[in-house]
């Protein structure tokens, strides 16, 4: 894998091609330490704020990693591995951050590993949040911003049913499951609603029960089916 990455940059180099340099979106460049998992809601509206995003969906992740210096490829990788994050060195070079996405992955599940992925380089391994849990949560919270969700399905919801998900689900690019999950995150369904709404959703699903209903949020349609 580290021979793929290489020969990525070597051909870069070669061809004089722009290479943006990592462009740290916090003010200290340090790696931040997560207390608490919830701390992590703060530091993606901070990266959202500094990469000036705003709160609509990110059309395109790879493109905008890229745009602020984290190379993105696309490899395979073993089975239950979805990606990981590294630090390239290079002779007489500033080193150049990666991320490695499983290509076997959904799209979904590879713009969720890029969110994660990139959790990984703003949050302390040593946090007492765990390093996995709080890069799991950062990756929910920069791509469903809490304030978008609760545009999209209100502040607290008893249900949310299959034609209102799927269209919400479209404009963010993420699963259904993980869509769900981050409204029981921001306890805007309860967990046992959450529990209801997920065997739910797989019946609707099994019967073509999309539906039409509901609006997505702008620019979560755009670029084609293959775009992460």
């Amino acid at each position: 894998m580290l021979e793929q990455v290489e020969r990525y940059l070597m051909i870069e180099a070669i061809l004089e091609l722009d290479s943006a340099c990592w462009n740290h979106p916090l003010p200290d460049p340090e790696r931040r330490v997560m207390s608490d998992v919830t701390e992590c809601e703060t530091l993606a509206e901070q990266v959202r704020m500094q990469w000036n995003l705003g709160l609509d969906p990110i059309p395109n992740l790879t493109q905008l990693l890229e745009q602020h210096g984290i190379k993105v490829l696309l490899l395979p990788l073993p089975a239950g591995v979805y990606g990981l994050t590294c630090l390239v060195q290079r002779p007489e070079r500033e080193a150049v951050p990666c991320i490695v996405v499983n290509r076997a992955a959904t799209l979904e599940r590879r713009r969720l590993t890029l969110a994660h992925e990139l959790g990984h380089r703003l949050i302390d391994d040593t946090s007492p949040a765990g390093a996995e849990a709080a890069a799991k949560h950062f990756a929910s919270a920069f791509l469903m911003p809490a304030a978008s969700v609760r545009q999209d399905f209100g502040n607290h919801r008893h249900a949310i049913s299959p034609p209102e998900l799927m269209p919400v689900k479209r404009g963010y690019r993420v699963s259904a499951a993980a869509l769900l999950v981050r409204c029981e995150r921001l306890d805007i369904l309860s967990h046992s609603g959450l529990g209801l709404r997920l065997p739910d959703l797989r019946q609707g699903l099994a019967h073509g029960g999309t539906g039409t209903a509901g609006t997505a949020r702008s620019g979560g349609n755009t670029g084609s089916a293959g775009t992460v």
